[in-house]
């Protein structure tokens, strides 16, 4: 039987680097790669080749990490052909399985505060967002209304962004951190979903689907855009066959200067 190669599911730039990405596939096996950045000279060093990381899961009683806010470090052996990738756990991790938190590792890596204060996610049972305390064993309610999904804090820690079909159709907003004050940020015919704000919280990025539906796992035609937050201007980036997948963990270069996404095409049968 001829062997197909599996999908990329995300990818995120490391938080000290504006290189080196992550990856994931469809046997949630984790990659890493160097990028050649647009604009600038090729690196003939570069890690061209994806390289295999494993991971793991460690216990955090301080939670003193050098990544602050992210709870992921990255080590290599002595001849760097071993990487390893450890997630911290706390209570906080607890509370968002509980509530039926998705995909809990690439959770823990792209949903913390910038300062490590908080965690946000989104929970399958009830399709509400919760945010957690670093120190607390329970959870905070920040939505009640419709469905609401892909929430992640602004870099001053002052808001969390997400996605809701409360106006009739999946839009961005953003809310203070107790869920006071929504604020509808887009107003469109697509999807709008997946926001990212920019290191710099100047920017969101986002994917506007083309076509709605009720799942919001299948691929379909897709556009990665960005909303700038000062004036509320949209500027389009690319088309895309695109999916949950497709803008995931960190797509913003720690210099604010780059995005990475994943494209899609159907493969023949």
């Amino acid at each position: 039987m001829e062997q197909r190669p599996t999908p990329v599911l995300g990818t995120w730039w490391y938080p000290d680097t504006n290189r080196t990405l992550y990856y994931r596939n469809g046997l949630e096996q984790l990659s890493r790669v160097q990028a050649d950045l647009p604009g600038r000279p090729a690196s003939p060093n570069r890690l061209a080749t994806p390289q295999p990381v494993g991971t793991r899961i460690a216990s955090c009683t301080h939670c003193e990490t050098a990544d602050t806010g992210r709870r992921w470090s990255i080590r290599d052996d002595a001849s760097h052909t071993a990487p390893l990738l450890t997630l911290s756990w706390i209570e906080s991790a607890s509370a968002a399985f509980r509530l039926g938190n998705a995909d809990p590792e690439l959770s823990m890596i792209a949903r913390w505060s910038p300062d490590g204060s908080a965690l946000v996610f989104a929970s399958l049972k009830d399709n509400q967002i919760y945010l957690v305390r670093a120190r607390a064993r329970d959870a905070i309610k920040l939505t009640t209304r419709a469905r609401n999904a892909d929430p992640v804090l602004s870099p001053d820690g002052r808001y969390v962004y997400f996605s809701s079909d409360r106006s009739g159709r999946w839009q961005l907003w953003r809310a203070n951190l107790d869920g006071s004050a929504p604020e509808q940020l887009t107003h469109d015919d697509f999807d709008d979903m997946h926001p990212y704000v920019s290191p710099d919280g100047r920017s969101v990025a986002f994917l506007a689907f083309d076509a709605a539906t009720t799942n919001r796992g299948v691929l379909r035609d897709a556009r990665l855009r960005v909303l700038t937050l000062a004036d509320g201007r949209i500027v389009e980036l690319a088309k895309l066959l695109g999916g949950d997948s497709s803008l995931a963990g960190y797509p913003w270069s720690p210099d604010a200067q780059y995005l990475a996404f994943v494209s899609y095409q159907h493969a023949s049968r």
